[in-house]
């Protein structure tokens, strides 16, 4: 189709459709496209035309509820269900895979869009229970699989959006270097999402959801190639109100944000994890109760439960939560040393305060989170 199909075929000698003329600034003059039989006095679209507009309601385009109140809440099974042991270590990746693994039981209402495959995410427990629903595959077409794959990134994002603007709930995992293929897509969607919230008749729609499964700090044998954190960066310059960002330390923490995390709706999501097993820290409570507050002390890796700390060892994400283990080698060859570790899940609370629901305030971020204690703070005169 030539660019500029319909318009002038030339302005002032200059050819306009089909050349790059007809993607510049608008003509100033408008008389030969003869508005004065497309419109009345008024600026009304004459009979004609208005009598292309079907009749029912229903029947418009912009009056079709499933453009702008068709969302359903995904049904998620119960987190818990899917933990190993405390103490054990497992992989943040084959945990979520076991979990989805429930929700694609859902027949209509989740799809996962994958540009790399489940098997290298280890989200391949998916596939116990479903299909890839490859079109071109004599063996997986037409089975109703609740993962597309493909390696077109953009392509993905795109059945995403229009998956999750339909009301559905989708899931875009892919390995964190490549998620920079959509990033401009994600903040076009994000503007979407801002203007949407303005319009009371727009009722809520499911977030976009990605998923990243390996990070920089990870990668074994693909190594640099693989090492771009910039999407992250991306998510996290839009406004607050807009995203999460979610760094779950370990295998429970990661059931019980994702648990969350498909419920949510009108967000931009991310949560960002590692394939490889790593320490199961948390108990089933502790895993909720860190998840829903988005930060917390680990007192068990504390000295004297954080109170009155000489240093604060900050975690955020399975890695440099893992390295910060280190906390025990000082408590063992410093003991006189009053060490505090903190865990940060949710970057959103780390938001100035009142630009997003979720932030702390300036006092129990500075005062209770990475310093001291209310009771024991004095500031200085």
């Amino acid at each position: 189709m030539p660019k500029g199909l319909g318009g002038p075929k030339s302005f002032h000698g200059e050819l306009i459709e089909g050349s790059f003329h007809s993607h510049q600034v608008p003509l100033p003059g408008t008389k030969t496209s003869r508005p004065e039989e497309l419109f009345t006095a008024e600026g009304v679209p004459v009979a004609e035309i208005l009598g292309l507009v079907p009749q029912a309601a229903e029947k418009r385009l912009g009056q079709k509820w499933e453009s702008f109140r068709a969302y359903a809440p995904l049904a998620v099974p119960e987190w818990t269900s899917f933990c190993v042991e405390q103490g054990t270590q497992e992989s943040c990746m084959k945990a979520v895979g076991r979990l989805l693994k429930g929700v694609v039981k859902d027949p209509k209402g989740f799809h996962i869009f994958s540009p790399g495959g489940l098997v290298s995410d280890k989200l391949d427990a998916v596939l116990d229970d479903s299909w890839r629903n490859f079109q071109r595959d004599i063996e997986w077409r037409a089975r109703g699989g609740r993962e597309i794959e493909i390696l077109s990134e953009h392509t993905c994002q795109g059945m995403l959006q229009g998956y999750t603007l339909t009301g559905r709930t989708g899931l875009f995992p892919s390995y964190e270097a490549f998620l920079g293929i959509v990033q401009t897509m994600m903040v076009q969607y994000s503007k979407f999402t801002k203007m949407a919230a303005e319009n009371p008749w727009r009722e809520p729609c499911g977030s976009l959801n990605y998923f990243e499964t390996s990070t920089w700090a990870r990668q074994e044998h693909n190594c640099f190639s693989h090492q771009n954190p910039a999407f992250i960066s991306a998510v996290l310059n839009r406004k607050a109100m807009l995203v999460r960002v979610y760094l779950p330390p370990d295998a429970r923490s990661f059931l019980s944000a994702m648990s969350h995390y498909l419920r949510a709706n009108n967000y931009v999501n991310l949560m960002v994890g590692s394939k490889q097993p790593t320490p199961v820290s948390l108990s089933l409570e502790d895993a909720d109760k860190h998840c829903n507050a988005g930060a917390s002390v680990w007192k068990f890796e504390s000295v004297d439960d954080g109170v009155k700390s000489d240093v604060v060892l900050v975690g955020i994400g399975v890695e440099v939560t893992f390295e910060i283990a280190v906390a025990a080698l000082l408590r063992k060859h410093v003991p006189e040393l009053r060490v505090r570790v903190v865990n940060v899940t949710d970057l959103m609370i780390l938001s100035t305060s009142g630009t997003q629901l979720h932030a702390l305030s300036v006092e129990v971020t500075v005062h209770a989170v990475y310093f001291v204690w209310f009771e024991w703070y004095q500031p200085k005169k």
